[in-house]
């Protein structure tokens, strides 16, 4: 019962109302952000009828059906030359190459596409986007060779992609060719819809378009760089060693490249729409998004405690936590050989189709079930890694819901689970480096606080040893003044006796160091007793506490000697008959009241109700951050308040510290 804990109402909660959200998501992107569902009019038999009107209200349209696609390379005058010629009318996006001719026929080749537009007779301006065309082009509008990419013809094909647009005049009706080849791309033609309109419609969209998708950018490569620079300072601050690395830094690091590889599939589009390239940035891309998978799995393996081999006996998590990101890497290996395996032929094309299929599903389901791992451990982080996880998995799961999807804006189901599995995964990074930040502060402060209880031994053993040396030489004195004591009292003269007992009394009396029966608390006090006799303090305690308590000695010495030692510093600027420190310490039902008093200057430095230091002008205090967090660990307070120099320039500092033995819990509440 106790590893099926997180099945709980509570804790499913979170997951199912992600998958309702994500599905919500995907359906609204799908309804809205779809050229495919876009209630513009479309062509029918390779025609396009536009008004006046129908212009006016839509002012851009996606040109999805109704184009007339013929084998082979053609020209204007070639189609009007033979107009029986055989063709088939298509919807963009129905294929994926040009074997749609007939069964069999070879992925690679050439085509041409035909689409007549008929306008109002009144001339004016139009804008045709096109999308990327694999993998060279021509475009014809009313029999005008306008633009092209790459050299699309057999004997001197040459490939080149990237986004194009294009203004020009017409009137009356607007022939639009485009003849296209592809002999080096695992896509090929038109596979993306072209829109078309006025142009400051076409314009707009284009800029949004990437406007949204540079933003997309600017944060990955912001986030990438910052948290490899995090890296960088967790690297430098552990030093030279052979020390195992920080999980922390070892974070922060697949968090950055996880982040640039984001960088690099959703720049994609920007690069094509600024400027344009050959099948190598297609590759880019693809590897970008294999890598970004293999990396979310290498950070859901440090973040679920999974343990490699020798760490654990179980054998499944030992797969899940070496394997599978394995095959990750070498999937996005493959992926930076996309151009040789375009080249490669209908079967291998196919093959690598199925492989990266298949990898997107071992991701979903490696993320799923090892954030499932972390909660059964305990570990709460994992509910924000498990709700990016499904994110993913509903992106694979409704994209074969629905595939004819073609985003306008944003992008499609798997890049925003991409956008999404970063954001969630870089929020639990940051608090497990900031946990991690945390405990090595406290690490450190504890230290801190053991070489301060170190140096206060160092300091309080002379007072014992001297302590001792008195004691004994008293001893040894006591014996020769009883002899003498007895002579007197024999003798019966009693006014000897009397000023003798006058005279030698007091010597006898070792110089007491006893504060209170808690070790550490004793010490602490005999020990600034001792720097306040030597510094002209006048120092008076008063304590009243139990031998044994339930704080921790190191925050108890932390918060006193902190406390104490500001106050003797502030007061020794002061001259010696006003040099003045008063200690109070008391434990009343539960919780343990510090208070401290001292005499000082007047002069106080503060910002935002923080005291500052003097030492480093500008920073709070570190004795008043330490004794702070203490007292916020143990639900207690820490307060600080003072009295303006009177007459005599000389003010009060108190200091006000509560601390409870249950933490968190006054005794006085309720």
């Amino acid at each position: 019962m106790s590893k099926l804990r997180f099945l709980n109402l509570e804790r499913v909660a979170a997951p199912i109302i992600t998958v309702l959200l994500a599905v919500m998501l995907f359906t609204f992107c799908y309804r809205y952000d779809n050229k495919y569902n876009t209630k513009t009019p479309q062509p029918r038999g390779g025609i396009l009828l536009l008004d006046e009107t129908t212009l006016e209200r839509y002012q851009m349209f996606f040109l999805v059906n109704g184009w007339e696609i013929y084998p082979g390379l053609l020209t204007p005058e070639d189609i009007r030359e033979a107009p029986l010629r055989s063709g088939k009318e298509v919807f963009i996006g129905q294929h994926t190459g040009f074997d749609f001719f007939y069964p069999g026929a070879p992925r690679h080749g050439s085509a041409t596409l035909l689409l007549n537009i008929a306008v109002p007779e009144k001339s004016r301006l139009y804008a045709l986007e096109l999308p990327e065309i694999y993998s060279a082009y021509v475009l014809y509008v009313n029999g005008a060779p306008l633009i092209g990419m790459g050299n699309p013809s057999p004997s001197g094909y040459s490939p080149l992609t990237g986004n194009r647009s294009v203004t020009f005049p017409a009137a009356g009706n607007i022939e639009i060719v485009i003849a296209m080849s592809d002999y080096s791309h695992i896509y090929s033609g038109l596979v993306y819809p072209p829109a078309f309109g006025k142009p400051e419609a076409v314009e707009a969209l284009l800029a949004t378009r990437l406007a949204l998708r540079s933003g997309a950018a600017a944060v990955a490569l912001f986030l990438g760089l910052f948290f490899l620079a995090i890296y960088a300072v967790l690297r430098k601050q552990r030093g030279p060693g052979p020390e195992e690395e920080d999980p922390g830094a070892r974070l922060a690091l697949l968090y950055g490249a996880l982040c640039l590889c984001v960088l690099g599939y959703a720049g994609y589009p920007v690069v094509k729409s600024l400027g344009f390239g050959g099948m190598w940035w297609y590759a880019l891309e693809s590897f970008c998004y294999c890598a970004m998978l293999m990396l979310a799995m290498l950070l859901q393996k440090g973040l679920c405690g999974f343990r490699g081999p020798g760490k654990t006996k179980r054998t499944v998590p030992i797969i899940l936590a070496n394997i599978f990101p394995a095959f990750g890497a070498a999937v996005s290996i493959c992926a930076i050989l996309t151009p040789v395996i375009a080249r490669g032929g209908q079967s291998l094309i196919h093959a690598w189709s199925w492989l990266v299929g298949a990898y997107f599903i071992i991701c979903a389901c490696y993320l799923t079930a090892a954030a499932l791992y972390g909660l059964s451990k305990g570990l709460i982080q994992n509910r924000v890694m498990l709700c990016g996880a499904l994110v993913f998995d509903a992106a694979l799961v409704m994209d074969r819901l629905l595939p004819d999807h073609e985003p306008i804006l944003t992008g499609w189901f798997t890049e925003w689970a991409g956008l999404v599995l970063m954001i969630l995964t870089g929020i639990v990074i940051a608090q497990n480096i900031v946990e991690q930040y945390r405990r090595n502060r406290g690490l450190e402060q504890n230290m801190s606080n053991m070489q301060q209880m170190m140096e206060a031994q160092q300091a309080y053993y002379p007072l014992v040893t001297e302590q001792a040396e008195q004691a004994r030489a008293a001893r040894h004195d006591l014996r020769h003044h009883m002899t003498a004591v007895r002579e007197l009292a024999a003798s019966g003269d009693n006014e000897r006796l009397a000023a003798y007992l006058h005279e030698y009394g007091p010597a006898t009396e070792p110089a007491s160091i006893f504060f209170c029966g808690h070790p550490i608390l004793n010490m602490l006090l005999s020990t600034f007793a001792a720097r306040a006799k030597t510094g002209g303090v006048r120092f008076s305690v008063h304590v009243d506490v139990p031998d044994v308590m339930k704080i921790e000695n190191s925050d108890l010495f932390a918060v006193c000697a902190n406390l104490i030692e500001n106050a003797l510093e502030a007061t020794c600027r002061l001259q010696p008959e006003h040099r003045n420190v008063e200690v109070g310490i008391r434990m009343s039902q539960g919780s343990l009241a510090i208070a401290v008093d001292n005499s000082f200057d007047g002069e106080v430095l503060e910002r935002d109700s923080r005291l500052l230091s003097r030492k480093r002008p500008g920073r709070e205090g570190t004795g008043a951050v330490s004794v702070r967090q203490i007292a916020a660990s143990y639900g207690g307070t820490a307060a600080y308040r003072w009295e303006k120099a009177k007459a005599d320039s000389i003010a009060v500092f108190h200091a006000d510290v509560v601390l409870h033995e249950n933490r968190g819990i006054s005794p006085y509440a309720g």
